[in-house]
């Protein structure tokens, strides 16, 4: 591949999935997520903005990045008292997405949440009496989601609903793992029904925490993110989608807290990345307890950090609800 340097980039000859330009500037290179052996790089694409991971994976090779630990074993993927707090997170998540169909035609709205996991979430939104779809990953084992889910496999192409068929569709941190984020936006736009809602969160590149911690920021999950985007080049697909912003925002506590936490032990503690998050769900090799009393300990420092990004509209996730025009 040709590279040389240019105003402190590394400008190269990688071509754009987006736009199919050919020029990008390499604006960081950083570890694999799971074991810290590997090496990949995040680079801009110069024509459209996007960031972007190179190499840049796709099928089976992207396929074994996506364990079962990944999604968790049997119905759990945290400890115990992890997932208590987990489940109150999504009911709370829940109520939130239901309160913005108040208002509508929809007695029981019919809801799609694309890369749902375990389905949590849907499980907290179907006890409002809404029909719930959710989409994941082929060979993705559904034995253990409620059996008020409606699971699919496959992409959101291979769906086979008929244009309008959602009131509510959800893209929680997915977005950002699509080969062709563009053009799925514009199928859930097809698929919202006339005034539907879409809701996307997605790491937010630009975030205060991004700059501080670069390659050690927990929320760069290399190389599962294939893309990284800001609040500007998200705007950029979904206007070209057709949607309207209904409201947005960088408040994630979840999120902002504990990527601040584990972003900070990342880069004070060299070595196997996220040791923090594997004690969570109950990696045997790290012991849960102290890495607790460690993060305990950083607290002071986390919380006014986040509200500081928060305030300044830079907080470490971006979330923007979206409507279809009637």
């Amino acid at each position: 591949m040709r590279s040389f340097i240019e105003r402190g980039y590394v400008l190269t000859a990688s071509r754009c999935p987006y736009c199919q330009s050919l020029e990008s500037l390499k604006r960081l290179s950083a570890r694999d997520f799971d074991s810290g052996s590997m090496d990949y790089d995040v680079i801009e694409c110069r024509s459209c903005g996007l960031m972007r991971t190179s190499p840049f994976l796709k099928g089976a090779e992207m396929d074994a990045h996506y364990s079962s630990a990944y999604y968790g074993q049997g119905e759990s993927k945290f400890l115990p008292r992890m997932e208590r707090l987990l489940h109150v997170l999504n009911r709370r998540r829940a109520k939130r997405l239901m309160d913005y169909l108040r208002g509508t035609d929809a007695a029981s709205p019919r809801v799609l949440d694309v890369g749902c996991g375990r389905a949590l979430l849907l499980e907290s939104i179907a006890r409002s009496g809404a029909e719930c779809h959710g989409l994941e990953r082929e060979g993705f084992d559904t034995s253990r989601v409620s059996s008020k889910i409606t699971m699919h496999h496959g992409t959101v192409n291979s769906l086979g609903f008929m244009p309008g068929s959602f009131q509510l569709i959800i893209l929680w941190h997915v977005l950002e793992h699509l080969e062709n984020p563009g053009e799925v936006l514009q199928q859930l736009a097809d698929l919202l029904s006339p005034g539907g809602l879409l809701a996307v969160a997605v790491p937010n590149i630009d975030s205060l925490q991004a700059g501080w911690f670069g390659p050690d920021w927990f929320h760069l999950d290399l190389p599962r993110h294939l893309w990284h985007f800001t609040p500007k080049t998200l705007e950029m697909l979904w206007r070209a989608a057709g949607l309207k912003k209904v409201r947005a925002s960088g408040l994630a506590a979840e999120q902002e807290l504990f990527g601040f936490v584990q972003s900070l032990f990342n880069r004070l503690l060299p070595g196997a990345p996220n040791r923090l998050y594997k004690a969570m769900q109950g990696d045997a090799r790290y012991n849960l307890l102290a890495w607790l009393a460690g993060a305990f300990c950083l607290i002071p420092l986390a919380l006014p950090a986040s509200l500081m990004a928060v305030a300044v509209g830079r907080g470490a996730t971006h979330i923007v609800y979206l409507r279809k025009p009637d």
